[in-house]
């Protein structure tokens, strides 16, 4: 029980201290609003400005609990004791749209408070979402990592997470969720309030508050939910701005716009919805110097993210564009592959996205609800001034939903336009009331499963009060939900040295285990690494052809392995390289300097001795890249031939060799030979390399890919299993 009381009160906390800051941040820059109004903008703009703070805090090394006890508790106090100022109220509620919007709001409010307390289990939120705050918390530092492209996603959200983890531990970090949860409702009823449309203002908060997936993941440690309020805060300040025109509005709309893009690269959609804003509203005095206001003030809110990245893995908008910033530690097929994926990974066409994404809920992973078919006559309303503008906010923020089908995807458009939708069906009181009944029934727990898929991403159905109250272990729960995986992270804790990384072929819960994990896709290196295992297990994959490329005689400081076709389907890898003099392999010289064009940071792989590892050129070949080799210290070198070992079919096919004659690549006649060799058993040769990066430990689960052909080879690959739990093995590379 005691641990139910940190967890709602690092919730309560986290509110009430954003909502202080707030206040203070509006009140410094004479921004006015509505007294109601505050109780929603005043704690998003406060919530911004807390990540900052926090970021700020871990960028120090301070990040310990004690400092953030000190923060929340003191902004309470500080605002609570400053001179008030009185606020004009917003035009009152009708007695029976009250009793509508409470009666929905605290049902459903309960419901996700209960849902937030119990032991934080959703896939993304243990793995990445909380798993760098809790190496952060351990650490007290902002966390610079190379091995997770997550690592390189914006952390505003994670900030906050960050600032009550120490509290409330992993459920905290849904309370701070579920607190924009809560509180967007209230921010969406005070607009239709202010803006002359309450009723629908009532209807629009509790059919989006009600929806399903918006329920779900409101109340577990994701961040869309947290995007969604902001996004909305946004557009409501713009409509405040265009009122006042006044600049000092204009700064608060932009720091919240950027705080869209901390929150997640997709919130870029709001700050350009706020450009565009200001831009048309001000285009006949051309207002450049307010636009550049609004730019900067949202630079202040994402930009610390953008220079964390360019410093740490030289790539400001990692882990995206990284054939414009070129760097080691994420491929360019990679990031190619994992944005196509986002998208094909679902096997649904877009014609059948909105009966998936309202009605069925399991192909997308969640389900807005059936009311949400209404979503056209949005734009029945785009005459009307206010509604124009949620109609092209949504339609905006539906852009980035085209790079990644899931339903919570959805919700920041869906948002904008409920809202549209709720105005319009507002001419028709009583059909708007219908609808806001039926989809309260409909969203209900316990009624959703009678007509959504049975494994659609929702609320459980029957919520248990003794894990909820914590009369069941938490540790309990956790390795029910996760296959054992909470027993596996203690297991790992005990046999694996501090200083020692893991090498996970898949996924696994890193916000539960206090070791560093190397999970196979996230990086240059888990990529390399696991390459070689499965070298080693897929015989189709060993390097098995041999090309020799002879030509006359030569004596050069530097030798060129040209690649002379192009081929947008393939890569091109080669796994060893050996230079011939007279038919013969010179031995390679610790002067020998080792470069290649693309992914000069992995060439080395390719003159390591070792058939298990390959270099790649990690992107489509074309004519014009190469490996290289300088024999060091500008000596010449006789040669006359290079011998390559590579997978078949691996772009070895049409190579040339090149000479440096000293002022220039000089193309040399080549004669090809293609043959075959047997590799044997590659799998001692692939666990040399995992030591050669100081890996010394390999985490699979059975599911894994080569995860089964590891488990019939450990004794020749050089392998111990050390420990079992459910479908998870851990291996000591011996």
């Amino acid at each position: 029980m005691i641990a139910v009381v940190h967890i709602a009160g690092a919730g309560a906390l986290f509110y009430f201290a954003s909502l202080a800051i707030g206040k203070l941040i509006l009140r410094m820059l004479g921004v006015r609003l509505y007294a109601g109004e505050y109780y929603f903008l005043g704690f998003i703009v406060g919530a911004a400005s807390l990540s900052e703070v926090v970021f700020v805090i871990a960028l120090a090394g301070l990040a310990y609990k004690g400092v953030f006890w000190v923060l929340l508790i003191g902004l309470i106090v500080v605002e609570r004791f400053l001179p008030k100022s009185k606020f004009e109220r917003l035009p009152p509620l009708a007695f029976m749209l009250r009793i509508l919007f409470f009666c929905g709001y605290l049902v459903y409010g309960a419901l996700y408070v209960a849902h937030a307390l119990l032991p934080e289990t959703s896939p993304d939120g243990t793995g990445y979402h909380l798993g760098f705050v809790a190496e952060q918390a351990r650490t007290h530092r902002i966390l610079a990592s190379t091995t997770s492209i997550y690592a390189d996603f914006p952390q505003g959200a994670e900030m906050l997470f960050l600032l009550v983890f120490g509290i409330g531990k992993h459920s905290s970090a849904a309370m701070v969720h579920a607190g924009f949860l809560l509180a967007l409702p209230i921010g969406i009823l005070n607009y239709g309030r202010r803006f002359g449309f309450a009723f629908a203002g009532v209807a629009a908060a509790l059919l989006f508050f009600m929806s399903p997936i918006v329920g779900r993941d409101g109340t577990v440690a994701y961040v869309d939910v947290a995007l969604a309020s902001v996004a909305f805060a946004t557009v409501y300040l713009g409509e405040i701005w265009l009122e006042s025109r006044d600049d000092r509005a204009l700064l608060v709309l932009g720091f919240v716009a950027g705080f869209c893009i901390a929150i997640k690269y997709t919130g870029f959609v709001a700050l350009v919805y706020a450009l565009l804003l200001v831009a048309f509203a001000e285009r006949k005095k051309m207002a450049t110097g307010q636009v550049g206001t609004l730019f900067l003030a949202a630079f202040i809110s994402f930009g610390p993210w953008l220079i964390k990245n360019a410093i740490v893995v030289h790539n400001p908008v990692g882990p995206f564009a990284n054939a414009l910033f070129r760097n080691p530690y994420v491929h360019i097929s990679f990031e190619r592959d994992y944005l196509r994926d986002l998208v094909e990974m679902y096997d649904v066409k877009l014609w059948q996205v909105p009966l998936e994404a309202c009605v069925r809920g399991q192909k997308l992973s969640g389900l807005l609800g059936p009311v949400f078919l209404l979503t056209p006559l949005a734009f029945l309303g785009v005459r009307r001034p206010h509604v124009k503008n949620l109609v092209a906010a949504g339609t905006l923020f539906l852009i980035p939903y085209f790079g990644n089908l899931g339903t919570r995807f959805l919700m920041p458009c869906a948002l904008f336009f409920i809202c549209a939708v709720a105005a319009e069906i507002a001419r028709l009181p009583v059909v708007l009331l219908i609808v806001v009944f039926t989809h309260a029934v409909l969203s209900w727990p316990t009624v959703v499963p009678k007509y959504c898929d049975q494994y659609a991403w929702r609320l459980d159905d029957s919520l248990n009060w003794d894990v909820v109250f914590r009369r069941v272990p938490e540790s309990t729960f956790i390795d029910s939900r996760t296959g054992g995986a909470l027993e596996m992270s203690r297991k790992i804790e005990t046999l694996v040295p501090r200083d020692q990384r893991v090498l996970c072929l898949g996924s696994f819960p890193r916000a539960y285990i206090e070791r560093d994990l190397i999970e196979s896709y996230e990086s240059a290196l888990g990529q390399t690494l696991v390459d070689g295992l499965y070298s080693a297990a897929y015989p189709g994959r060993a390097p098995t052809q041999i090309t020799i490329l002879r030509t006359r005689a030569v004596s050069t400081s530097k030798v060129r392995i040209v690649q002379e076709r192009s081929d947008r389907s393939d890569l091109w890898s080669v796994n060893e390289v050996r230079v011939l003099s007279g038919g013969l392999e010179l031995p390679k010289g610790a002067a020998w300097q080792i470069s290649a064009q693309p992914d000069p940071w992995e060439a080395g792989l390719a003159f390591d001795d070792n058939l298990a590892t390959r270099w790649r050129s990690w992107e489509a070949y074309r004519s014009g890249m190469f490996l290289e080799v300088d024999f060091g210290g500008g000596r010449a070198q006789q040669f006359d031939g290079v011998r390559i070992e590579a997978e078949p079919g691996a772009g070895n096919a049409v190579l040339g060799l090149e000479m440096w004659n000293g002022e220039r690549w000089e193309k040399l006649p080549v004669k090809v030979e293609v043959g075959k060799q047997d590799t044997g058993d590659l799998g001692f040769a692939a666990t040399r390399a995992l030591k050669a990066k100081g890996v010394y430990w390999l985490l699979t689960h059975k599911d894994d890919y080569g995860a089964q052909e590891i488990a019939g080879h450990t004794l020749s690959w050089g392998l111990r299993l050390v420990g079992s739990r459910g479908d998870l093995n851990l291996y000591h590379v011996e």
